[in-house]
């Protein structure tokens, strides 16, 4: 995974106590080459002179506290464990580091976290900027089109799709209320993208940013396999778009998200969906009901 545009420019820490060495060294040198400049701050006024985009670390919860009043964006650098575990140089679980293990906070939960800075990729900081800007992701480009988190912006091209009735006969609808899709949107955002590091995702048009279609990977209750989603609208369809970026998701299952299996449901009567999940290497499992549908399951190891 990685990003197109880049929006961090400013990695501020905040009253470090980190000793200048050759890791030290080696760590700047990897953020100023991915474009990130860093710069250090002893005292709240001064960081009142750093311009936005930029991403601060503070190293204990006063810190933390007072950044975060300040409407800044904080990640909490836990010093400790870079004392307690050593690891292989090159060694850094971006996934792993994402999440929050609360039992070590009490009564203190900053929202990320990063251990071993000095072995942390620009890409990281990158992530957790935009989570805390509530900027989306980029996931994946293919040749024609660009994978990337749903935003808000994007509910009415939706419902422009949806209007189409080849599209709506398949697919789950959106909420009669746009007020209910936009929140869904934003919960969406919060609480699966940011638990999951994965779900349903905007396709756009890689040379025009137009929103063309939506695709991704699911968790569908009762079921233990991530799901395949895919929808490409009527316009666009029959210009191979769908397998270019259904090719691309798997992809990013196998190597990125260590996905073993995945499904996809398709009402039998969708021939269309049916050939690409045939071309794209899945196979016949079983005929599941869901929701008062009968749909032919699929699975493809990865």
């Amino acid at each position: 995974m990685d990003f197109i545009t880049r929006y961090l420019k400013t990695l501020c820490f905040y009253r470090p106590i980190i000793i200048h060495s050759e890791a030290y060294n080696k760590f700047v040198g990897r953020l100023q080459k991915g474009g990130i400049n860093i710069i250090c701050c002893y005292d709240l006024i001064s960081t009142r002179l750093i311009p936005e985009p930029a991403l601060f670390v503070a190293e204990n919860k006063k810190n933390y506290q007072e950044l975060t009043l300040e409407g800044r964006k904080v990640v909490f650098y836990d010093t400790k464990v870079q004392t307690e575990k050593e690891t292989k140089e090159g060694e850094n679980d971006l996934q792993e580091q994402l999440y929050i293990k609360p039992s070590r906070y009490q009564n203190f939960t900053p929202s990320y976290i990063v251990e071993r800075i000095l072995e942390t990729e620009p890409l990281y900081f990158e992530q957790v900027y935009r989570r805390l800007a509530k900027l989306p992701w980029d996931i994946g480009v293919t040749e024609h089109c660009l994978i990337r988190e749903t935003t808000e912006a994007d509910v009415d091209e939706f419902y422009k799709i949806y209007a189409e009735p080849s599209i709506s006969k398949y697919m789950e609808m959106l909420y009669p209320d746009r007020e209910q899709e936009l929140q869904y949107a934003r919960d969406y955002r919060d609480m699966i993208y940011s638990l999951y590091g994965f779900g349903m995702w905007t396709i756009t048009d890689k040379k025009t940013g137009e929103v063309i279609g939506r695709a991704g990977l699911s968790m569908r209750e009762d079921f233990e396999e991530p799901e395949l989603g895919f929808l490409i609208a009527k316009p666009y369809q029959q210009n191979g778009l769908a397998l270019e970026v259904c090719c691309k998701i798997l992809q990013i299952a196998r190597t990125e998200l260590e996905m073993k299996t995945v499904q996809a449901l398709v009402q039998p009567e969708n021939i269309a969906s049916v050939k690409l999940c045939d071309r794209l290497g899945f196979h016949y499992a079983d005929t599941v009901f869901v929701k008062g549908r009968h749909y032919n399951r699929y699975l493809i190891k990865l």
